[in-house]
């Protein structure tokens, strides 16, 4: 799978709601190929657990569930199942040779996709309270994880600072670096 390229669905304008469901199946279909490489690059780059793609399909995943979401939500699927396929087509282009492919920065692009793909998937037979509910989850344990490896990076930045002989300092002002006009 290393040099292969299989390009995730991409619904038209014209689809009608049974056709997009079955973009959503083909989706299902590309993550769960693509889920295993994605954690394994994960595993070799040393990423923590918490940034592996978990995606599993569930029994909730129907044709009737789909076509019984509002069609805002559907808007939404069609919307993100596009923009996943138009970042895609984007990597290819501009990293189409087999080493530019391998890179790491096109690697990186490429498991963002897989994780773009299964997050999607996750909401995307919800009904819209239950939608609002597990998209609101994933923002705050996203947002989580964003302050987390934040305060991580600015602790070795203290660290390396503070190897180079600066010792004025025990502890990183948070508010102020990301407040300077509180000061």
């Amino acid at each position: 799978m290393e040099n292969e390229i299989h390009s995730p669905p991409y619904p038209t304008g014209s689809a009608s709601p049974d056709r997009l469901f079955e973009h959503l199946a083909e989706l299902i279909t590309w993550t769960v190929e693509h889920q295993d490489w994605a954690n394994e690059e994960f595993a070799a780059r040393g990423a923590p657990e918490d940034a592996f793609v978990q995606f599993e399909p569930n029994s909730h995943i129907s044709r009737e569930a789909f076509l019984n979401t509002s069609v805002r939500d559907m808007y939404v699927t069609w919307s993100a199942m596009r923009a996943i396929r138009e970042k895609y087509d984007s990597i290819v282009r501009n990293y189409e040779d087999a080493d530019e492919w391998s890179s790491d920065v096109a690697v990186f692009f490429r498991i963002q996709l897989v994780k773009a793909a299964s997050l999607l998937l996750a909401v995307a037979f919800l009904d819209s309270e239950k939608r609002e509910a597990k998209t609101m989850e994933m923002v705050d344990a996203t947002r989580k994880q964003a302050v987390r490896l934040m305060k991580q990076q600015l602790k070795s930045l203290k660290q390396l600072f503070d190897s180079e002989g600066d010792d004025n300092e025990d502890e990183i002002d948070y508010d102020s670096l990301f407040n300077p006009e509180s000061n």
